[in-house]
């Protein structure tokens, strides 16, 4: 059952769509944010063999993809999964999300992952949304994950802390090489322990391309005592080509010349 604080945030959501009709973002078709046809056709990754590492789709059943068989885990998370690939009509949607401002698309994507979500086997525990950077978030004026975050915890029934986690300024992981995500992000994160008071995390994000956000925010949430964080995204974006090559000695997760020789399939 959602928790109670849901149907009032739901209603203010329809009485919108009453006044100011919406239009798919994907088709274009009048009377939904996003329509049920085009949700149909979400390549989503439900189900399936995974890396037990990073959570990465495999073409068959293994212990770990090519990349993490490479050599000993170190990602800070213990699980992470993904609702669909990022590419096609969900990229359109958390785009706009994101970009245009289409606020009420964050319900309309926590009701379409909210009974993926209650599948996932991980112990429960507290939903925390990966917050923005301070400058970034007055740029924009909200935070694209908490909107769909929010309404997600409530479906879920789950505590949802998201002021746990401040994120120092940074510049934006936009546009970044693999080598300059991880570093931006080394020490972004400062856990507020009087805002979270949970041994296990799901962390959540909108979309997971090389996982270094999610494995910052998970070291400083370990580094403060959480016993379990589980990386949740809504996309993940496929890995298509090789990384570029980085220092030997590196705090990262796997080299990416190692990546380069792990043959991962996607769809």
């Amino acid at each position: 059952m959602p928790a109670w604080a849901y149907y009032p945030y739901h209603a203010f959501w329809q009485v919108v769509d009453i006044l100011f009709p919406p239009r798919c973002v994907e088709c274009g078709q009048w009377g939904a944010r996003w329509c049920a046809a085009c949700q149909s056709r979400t390549p989503r990754l439900e189900g399936g063999p995974r890396c037990t590492q990073c959570g990465y789709p495999l073409a068959a059943a293994g212990a770990a993809c090519p990349a993490c068989a490479q050599g000993p885990s170190r990602w800070a998370f213990d699980d992470a999964r993904a609702w669909a690939w990022y590419r096609g009509g969900v990229a359109r949607v958390l785009r706009a999300l994101k970009y245009r401002r289409h606020l009420g698309l964050g319900e309309t994507l926590a009701r379409a992952l909210a009974p993926w979500a209650r599948t996932l086997p991980w112990p429960r525990g507290c939903l925390v949304p990966v917050p923005l950077a301070p400058a970034r978030r007055r740029a924009r004026g909200y935070n694209q994950v908490t909107l769909v975050a929010r309404p997600l915890a409530w479906l879920l029934d789950m505590p949802y802390c998201p002021r746990a986690l401040r994120r120092r300024d940074r510049p934006s992981q936009v546009g970044l090489t693999w080598e300059q995500r991880w570093r931006n992000v080394r020490d972004a994160f400062v856990v507020v322990p009087q805002r979270l008071r949970a041994s296990v995390v799901w962390l959540a994000d909108d979309v997971m391309t090389t996982g270094a956000t999610l494995h910052a925010a998970a070291r400083a949430l370990k580094a403060a005592g959480v016993r379990r964080v589980y990386a949740l995204t809504w996309a993940r974006v496929p890995r298509r080509h090789p990384r570029p090559a980085r220092p030997r000695r590196s705090r990262f997760p796997h080299p990416p010349a190692r990546l380069a020789q792990a043959q991962v399939s996607s769809p």
